[in-house]
């Protein structure tokens, strides 16, 4: 399995569990972490309050399958940051943790906090994931306090120079890029979806690691990046109504083997889905909602997807459900088809 499916699995796994277990009742998922390894998991599930439980590799061997953790003994410092460190990645996290990390953050880093480097890992994911305060802030509807000016976008223990490291140095202007300095334009578009400001954002942060100004050191990178936003601004407006009107056009297609994309999203801002028509050789239609789905040479893979024979009404229902972040293994499903594709 893949780490998105391993997560998925985990994630589907828990809420089956939550409806089940009467011990689970009112507690949702706060954050999956997977070992990129042997994608063993963490899992912390609470209430929001007191109730707090852990699934580890520890406790799959245990009754329950899961641990209770004291109330006063929970902090993000011991049973996140840490396990960061250690080489777990974060493979889920709700809108509502983010949040509660973020104040965290501001009230305890740097002095109270002991997994320094596992904080910036953190930080680090929210840059490569689109994870603002204007983003929290939509979804809260709370004033999230700024910690990004915590961030330092230096690789594990200092070893590698931020401006060296291309991957993380595009991250990060794409992060300034969103956040700051193309903020007014991206906000005020027809289209400010969250995905798409991330995906332009993520192509000028290209254009301009491509330029001559990047390579000037006097600077700070701040700095260099505000100067060449300025100098092309013009383009850079009009590269965005391109992009725009670029991805309306790109959300439906005719692809092979009777496939026709009728529309695309993401579900919690991270996993790609697709409503898939499919037309088979007796001209019948059937539809998917296709989780991970990638498009090569014309052709549509996914990793697992719902099947909806020709219930197309029931699939754009449910295919809405995911772009609001439900799952649907907790909806009353006839059948589940899962499979991977091999096209």
């Amino acid at each position: 399995m893949t780490k998105q499916e391993v997560v998925e699995f985990t994630k589907n796994s828990i809420e089956n569990s939550i409806i089940e277990d009467e011990e689970l009742y009112d507690t949702n998922i706060d954050f999956i972490l997977i070992n990129p390894n042997n994608n063993d998991t963490i899992s912390i599930i609470s209430d929001g309050q007191e109730k707090i439980i852990e699934f580890t590799p520890y406790t799959k061997e245990m009754k329950t399958g899961y641990s209770h953790i004291a109330e006063w003994d929970y902090n993000f410092d011991d049973y996140l940051f840490q396990e960061l460190e250690k080489g777990y990645e974060i493979g889920y996290m709700s809108i509502d943790n983010h949040y509660g990390i973020w104040n965290s953050i501001e009230e305890l880093y740097p002095e109270d906090i002991n997994y320094k480097d596992g904080v910036q890992m953190y930080l680090q994911y929210c840059v490569d994931n689109g994870i603002t305060k204007q983003y929290l802030d939509r979804k809260t509807s709370f004033d999230t306090p700024n910690i990004m000016k915590y961030f330092k976008g230096l690789t594990l223990n200092d070893t590698i120079e931020y401006r060296e490291d291309l991957e993380s140095e595009k991250a990060y202007f794409t992060f300034v890029l969103g956040y700051d300095l193309l903020n007014e334009m991206l906000s005020k578009s027809s289209s400010p979806e969250n995905d798409i400001s991330y995906d332009f954002c993520n192509m000028i942060a290209s254009e301009f690691l491509k330029s001559e100004e990047y390579k000037n050191e006097k600077y700070s990178a701040y700095e260099i990046l505000d100067h060449w936003i300025c100098k092309n601004r013009k383009y850079i407006i009009k590269s965005y109504k391109d992009f725009i009107e670029e991805k309306k056009l790109g959300k439906t297609r005719q692809l092979d083997d009777g496939m026709y994309v009728i529309d695309i999203g993401y579900r919690n801002n991270q996993e790609p889905i697709a409503l898939v028509e499919k037309t088979n050789k007796d001209n019948s239609k059937e539809y998917i909602v296709a989780f991970y789905y990638s498009i090569k040479d014309n052709k549509i893979n996914w990793g697992y997807g719902y099947y909806y024979d020709n219930d197309i009404q029931k699939a754009k229902k449910d295919f809405n459900k995911v772009l609001n972040g439900e799952n649907l293994s907790l909806c009353n499903f006839k059948e589940r088809n899962s499979y991977e594709q091999d096209r």
